[in-house]
């Protein structure tokens, strides 16, 4: 029985060409082949690929010679190398880049409106519960900022505070809020730290920005000597300072008593009467006479080490005062 594409129209043979030709299709030969041949079973009704022959009257100004073997045979054909190259290259050269794709960005200006930079989830809410714990701040900055005569301006700046987020993003809301507060930047940072508020202005700073801005902060550190070096023990030679210390710097007083108030004592300490806010007051205006410096001065950071920023607070009044003792 004849094998079923034995002589398919569309076969392709790949054994060597025989030395004469032959005007009648080859006859089954009754010879076993010396190597298997490889044809192509007719796919029917399948639509074959047209299959477009090189122009030879083109002139092909690159060709490489390519060698292989067909039964153990060598065979030599030109392979036009460069004819896959410039396809591709007009490909890429007439391709459409500047309309025909359409990618969906968002500006850098709309991310920075909707960004979310304060520690509130639900800020309308939220915010109002925070009036109400921090009462004491508040009224301060009704009383320090806003006159009772302009008691609309007041109600302004509640009405911007209790704002929700979709009406108002961040960004704005807090711009705003600095608006009111920023003729006190004490209670400016008080209240950024309330909600924590992400500033990320670094983040759209040029390169040169951000090293002035890192040379001006390493000179002021060099030439007014304050921060990491403030021996807060000198201010115990002024006893008036620290007993005006309570009206000279209120602000101070509030931000410690907020936190403090809820701490009974500080550890070492075995006296229950009164919070560690209590505690802390007498020991500023503790005398020499009852508490050595070293003592003092480690009852003083006992007390406020859980709160890096009550300790930077006092070492800056402390360096303050220090600094107009020594200019008088």
């Amino acid at each position: 029985m004849e094998p079923i594409n034995s002589a398919k129209k569309n076969s392709i043979n790949l054994s060597p060409p025989s030395d004469k030709p032959s005007d009648k299709p080859s006859e089954k030969s009754s010879e076993k082949p010396s190597r298997p041949v490889l044809t192509r079973i007719n796919t029917g009704d399948r639509i074959m690929p047209k299959i477009i022959e090189p122009n030879d009257d083109k002139n092909i100004n690159h060709t490489n010679n390519v060698s292989f073997e067909i039964g153990g045979q060598k065979q030599n054909q030109d392979i036009n190398i460069n004819m896959l190259t410039s396809q591709i290259e007009e490909f890429f050269v007439t391709s459409p880049t500047d309309s025909s794709i359409d990618i969906s960005v968002r500006d850098l200006k709309s991310d920075e409106s909707d960004a979310v930079l304060v520690a509130l989830v639900d800020r309308e809410i939220e915010m109002k519960d925070l009036f109400i714990k921090n009462e004491e701040y508040f009224e301060m900055v009704k009383n320090s900022i806003f006159s009772s005569e302009e008691n609309g301006e007041w109600q302004e700046f509640l009405t911007i505070l209790y704002s929700p987020r979709d009406r108002i993003p961040d960004l704005e809301w807090m711009n705003k809020i600095s608006g009111f507060l920023e003729m006190n930047p004490q209670l400016l940072a008080n209240f950024k730290e309330m909600v924590g508020f992400y500033d990320n202005i670094e983040d759209h700073m040029t390169t040169s920005e951000i090293n002035e801005d890192y040379e001006d902060e390493a000179y002021t550190l060099t030439n007014d000597e304050i921060t990491d070096i403030v021996d807060i023990i000198s201010i115990r030679d002024r006893p008036k300072i620290l007993e005006n210390i309570l009206n000279s710097y209120p602000q101070f007083f509030i931000n410690a008593q907020q936190v403090m108030s809820q701490v009974q004592k500080r550890p070492g300490n075995h006296d229950n009467n009164g919070s560690l806010y209590d505690e802390f007051k007498k020991i500023l205006t503790c005398p020499r006479s009852e508490m050595s410096d070293d003592e003092w001065e480690i009852a003083i950071y006992e007390c406020l080490d859980p709160w890096p920023q009550l300790v930077a607070q006092f070492e800056e009044i402390v360096a303050y005062e220090i600094n107009e003792i020594r200019n008088d």
